[in-house]
């Protein structure tokens, strides 16, 4: 059990502070002077031993010794820290601010370099495969903004004909709109089989290439 005034690496635990997603969270002080709060599992587990001072200090080694400072991989991978660590950032309550963490191996910029590699392209962001999992080498890739899209925490997956696809990547394969898939799975409780392979024969404004006019209904009639 943690104790007000206990240590862990830098950090001096001041007091305990509101749970997150029903995990323990502690008010925390560095050296430096800087309060954070931090997981309990984290603490323990020593993954957090400092607020972002010594982070920073080891960024800023790695890039005046490897000349990296100016990469667009460095500016991904600051900005994927600060999503992570600093809770100032628009984007901590969808990262840090839900437990997602960053290896401690990442602390290294020439390290996740070498794991990742260079980016492929100006469109390719690094995403996480599984979206509650830590960023980290086994659990990251570049990806297109598309591909991202693909992958989120939110898209429904349908299996059919051995291809497991998202609703968006369906409607492409098939033609079909997104909204008509949705509608068909959901609302109509139809199957994976009959709502990919029944055509529309709705009301719409215009067609699609190579489909049939679709657009969800606007009322509580059978859309087919």
């Amino acid at each position: 059990m943690i104790e007000m005034g206990q240590k862990f690496g830098s950090l001096t635990v001041l007091s305990r502070t509101e749970e997150q997603r029903n995990r323990r969270q502690w008010l925390c002080q560095c050296i430096c002077g800087a309060k954070v709060i931090c997981f309990e599992n984290n603490l323990t587990r020593f993954k957090s031993t400092s607020c972002t001072c010594v982070t920073r200090a080891k960024q800023s080694r790695s890039a005046t010794k490897h000349g990296l400072h100016n990469t667009t991989e460095w500016k991904l991978w600051t900005d994927m820290r600060k999503r992570c660590f600093n809770r100032n950032h628009e984007a901590y309550d969808r990262y840090g601010g839900r437990g997602i963490t960053v290896d401690p191996s990442w602390d290294s910029f020439p390290q996740f370099l070498s794991d990742m590699g260079k980016r492929p392209s100006p469109q390719h962001q690094i995403d996480r495969r599984n979206n509650d999992g830590p960023y980290c080498k086994d659990n990251c890739r570049w990806a297109t903004r598309i591909e991202q899209a693909n992958n989120k925490r939110n898209n429904t997956v349908l299996i059919f004909s051995g291809k497991s696809m998202t609703i968006a990547q369906w409607a492409r394969e098939t033609g079909l709109n997104q909204d008509i898939i949705s509608f068909r799975i959901s609302r109509m409780k139809w199957s994976v089989e009959k709502t990919l392979t029944t055509p529309h024969r709705g009301w719409g404004p215009g067609k699609r290439r190579g489909s049939i006019v679709i657009v969800a209904p606007r009322h509580k009639a059978a859309p087919d």
